[in-house]
């Protein structure tokens, strides 16, 4: 029997401790666990007992907590990161299914990896591999993923035919970020001078086609398009029905004339969004912050710290999901007091006044961290910092934007000639 094994050891240390429970669980011996850490044991593990407040609150294998109630949550604990990680990329589209570990994780990710080759920066950089998931592997949870037999990850990748279908988008993945700038910078403007039917039809076929051959899945194409409907829908309501009134009199009538306008100017948002989509889809944060910097290069010359203004991009992004992260925490503790909302309900000003507070507080503080994180790295403004990586311009960079600057010039010259 083992209490809170890995509580105060090194990450070498617990994948030592689990490699050795590992190993005695192939050679036939029982192990029991009490611990906290579930990314490290439940990979391992064949029955999970869930105990809170004296009470069992399960019993029996470890998949059968995914798939019912939240039985960890209400027992106040987290999901092990691999769990909430694939729960994540499911509700995305990006997965099938959880992930069996974080070794299997990893594997079901690799296809989603948006490689670059770019020039090697730094280690791992030179094949598109990002360094936090190159050494992820070598993790405590990636050793207890590793103790996991090999007939089960095996299984896992044959049945992977979501993956297969995701390798058809490496030629736009492995693209130089900079020939994606200029297509989406290029086709943006070309598509908001598009007033007639003919070359917005156009724009709308090479979409479609950009966004299949992009290795993208149908459920990740759904999960991101589903916000936008109802925006597009009461768009398009506007432009068709047109209210009136005079003497006292009002009239509510559909116009035609409206309703084709809007629905072209609905299409031409919804072919901005999709060229976005498809930019970020395609296109991972290293490469993209570097292919930005490049193109606001020009600005250093007026003394514009260009690496500092892409650093400040980089970091806004991140705090995005950060936020969503922390404002599901806050609604789940509201819950767990008694406040429990689904919906709407969890938007009203009452439960936002409740939440906007704490959400505050940690967002100056997480702002605190940073700066300190970033001092003591011993960040100079005034010198340069060694890139991600270094762009890397292939023939097929130069094919592709002749390509890109051909189709601009076609469905320009139709816009204007229709």
């Amino acid at each position: 029997m083992l209490d809170e094994p890995t509580a105060g050891l090194d990450p070498p240390a617990a994948r030592a401790l689990l490699e050795t429970a590992a190993e005695l669980k192939r050679g036939g011996y029982t192990i029991v666990v009490a611990t906290h850490d579930l990314d490290c044991f439940f990979p391992l593990a064949d029955q999970v007992a869930v105990l809170a407040q004296g009470a069992l609150r399960y019993s029996g294998p470890p998949d059968g907590l995914w798939k019912g109630a939240r039985v960890l949550e209400d027992a106040g604990l987290e999901p092990p990161a691999y769990i909430r990680i694939g729960r994540m990329l499911m509700r995305q589209g990006g997965l099938d299914v959880l992930p069996a570990g974080a070794g299997d994780l990893l594997a079901k990710l690799d296809p989603l990896r948006l490689a670059y080759p770019g020039g090697g920066a730094c280690p791992g950089a030179g094949n598109g591999e990002r360094p936090a998931a190159a050494c992820l592997s070598f993790t405590a949870g990636g050793a207890a993923s590793d103790a996991i037999t090999a007939s089960d990850t095996d299984t896992d990748l044959a049945d992977g035919s979501g993956s297969a279908k995701r390798q058809g988008g490496t030629v736009l993945r492995t693209l130089d970020p900079r020939v994606k700038w200029l297509a989406m910078a290029l086709w943006s403007l070309v598509l908001l001078g598009m007033k007639s039917i003919l070359p917005l039809a156009l724009a709308t076929v090479l979409v479609a086609v950009l966004l299949a051959c992009g290795g993208i899945t149908r459920k990740r194409a759904v999960w991101f398009y589903r916000p936008f409907l109802p925006m597009f829908l009461f768009l398009w309501l506007l432009s068709a029905f047109s209210w009136s009134g005079s003497d006292g009199a009002a009239s509510f009538a559909f116009s035609p004339e409206g309703a084709l306008t809007g629905g072209l100017a609905v299409l031409r948002l919804g072919l901005l969004v999709s060229l976005g989509f498809l930019f970020t889809e395609t296109t991972s944060g290293g490469p993209l912050r570097e292919g930005l910097e490049w193109a606001i290069a020009p600005l250093g010359r007026l003394g514009v710290r260009t690496r500092n203004w892409s650093l400040a991009v980089s970091v806004t992004l991140q705090f995005i999901p950060w936020i969503l992260g922390k404002i599901s925490a806050l609604q789940l503790a509201l819950a767990s007091r008694g406040s429990r909302k689904r919906g709407l309900a969890r938007w009203t000003p009452r439960q936002i006044s409740l939440m906007a507070v704490p959400l505050l507080l940690q967002v100056i503080g997480m702002g605190d961290e940073l700066s300190t994180a970033i001092e003591a790295r011993g960040y100079d403004p005034s010198k340069p910092r060694t890139p991600w990586l270094v762009l890397s311009w292939r023939r097929k960079d130069t094919a592709a934007l002749l390509l890109i600057l051909l189709a601009a010039a076609l469905l320009w010259w139709l816009s204007r000639s229709g």
